[in-house]
């Protein structure tokens, strides 16, 4: 198992890494990468 990020900006470096030069290009990334639609499942309800 890899470590985790140690801090919240090394894990946005490696989030950023990996959406830039890792997932492929393709549909299904891109909906699950849409955070509009994620948000939109009722998930951020007050």
């Amino acid at each position: 198992m890899k470590p985790v990020p140690g801090s919240w900006e090394e894990f946005q470096r490696y989030g950023d890494h990996m959406c830039a030069d890792v997932l492929e290009d393709n549909r299904p990334t891109r909906d699950v990468l849409n955070m509009r639609r994620i948000a939109g499942a009722g998930w951020d309800r007050d």
